[in-house]
């Protein structure tokens, strides 16, 4: 039985116990639930909005769950259904968390503090004036938010220790900060909107970033001289690498080693493709003064080996779609 004393290292051994008595019995009212509302032909569902219900189980640690199923839409004949349970962990000074696994057939545990919670109604749900309907926050915040990204935006205020435990996802609601515990997520804050508008600047600085690269070097396969010479002004600028460092960092997925690796591979890249475009560039200076190169044509002649050796793998290995870039999926 949860109880007010526990360490994170008991509730998650307690939850995960939990969660396989409970499997089978939710994962059969789930279907239950989606049977009965199962769209029938000609039926307009979305006259009456999303549909939610509860059932709760209590196992035999004596814990009560609520397991919450819900469909936010209808598609002609699909839907979108979702299932999570809950419990409410009591802590000291009479205050209650609450834990949430979804039911995905994975152990997922995610505790949402209170501070947590309280950060969020003051932040987010009060400022936007969100009518919960009898909803608790800890819930909503759950339903609305089930596609995060994890960032690497880290609060000037944070020590080295912080960053060694602590975690900020972004959705479109905004930022949060977790503390892996095993596998257990805590949830502890909701940033504010200062963090939350830095953020977004560093985000904005990256995908432009990034856009400037895509539309520069789509001409590649047709031209990969003037690629080179267009995509000069993004290794010129103020700070390129460490803006295309924090970028690789934000759309990685992967957790420790496999993490490391990937991030050190794409700067290798980083660096060879703006070692192959300077080698291009200077060449095109020495072979051309600057009126030339203001009208110039790129079929210098001298490079094209040099262009077929160091660019044009490193262009098209950069240009292609991101490792990792998939976003943290409940």
């Amino acid at each position: 039985m949860f109880t007010s004393t526990m360490t994170y290292e008991e509730i998650l051994h307690e939850a995960k116990v939990d969660f396989y008595e409970l499997a089978p019995h939710t994962q059969i009212a789930f279907n239950r639930f989606r049977r009965k509302y199962s769209p029938m032909p000609g039926y307009n569902y979305n006259l009456f909005g999303p549909i939610s219900e509860k059932k709760t189980f209590t196992t035999r640690r004596h814990n009560t769950w609520t397991l919450e199923m819900h469909i936010n839409s209808f598609h002609k004949e699909n839907f979108n259904a979702g299932s999570v349970m809950f419990v409410g962990v009591p802590r000291n000074n009479n205050v209650t968390e609450y834990l949430f696994i979804w039911n995905h057939g994975v152990f997922i545990p995610e505790l949402l503090s209170t501070h947590f919670v309280q950060r969020y109604k003051e932040r987010y749900l009060e400022p936007n004036h969100i009518n919960l309907n009898g909803m608790h926050p800890a819930l909503y915040f759950q339903r609305k938010n089930t596609d995060l990204r994890r960032t690497y935006f880290i609060p000037d205020q944070w020590t080295e220790e912080d960053m060694k435990y602590k975690q900020i996802w972004i959705s479109n609601q905004g930022l949060f900060v977790t503390v892996n515990h095993g596998r257990l997520r805590v949830y502890v804050t909701f940033l504010d909107q200062q963090n939350l508008t830095r953020y977004k600047a560093l985000v904005y600085e990256e995908e432009a970033q990034r856009r400037m690269f895509e539309n520069n070097s789509k001409n590649y396969k047709h031209n990969v001289i003037e690629s080179a010479w267009n995509l000069l002004p993004m290794f010129t600028a103020p700070n390129s690498r460490e803006i295309h460092e924090r970028f690789v960092k934000r759309v990685c997925d992967q957790e420790g080693e496999e993490r490391e690796k990937f991030i050190r591979e794409a700067m290798d890249r980083w660096d060879e493709l703006e070692k192959a475009t300077r080698g291009i560039c200077d060449a095109l200076a020495k072979a051309c003064d600057e009126e030339q190169l203001k009208r110039i044509k790129f079929d210098v002649p001298g490079i094209k080996e040099y262009v077929d050796k160091h660019f044009k793998p490193l262009l098209k290995d950069q240009y292609g779609k991101p490792h990792g870039t998939e976003p943290y999926k409940r």
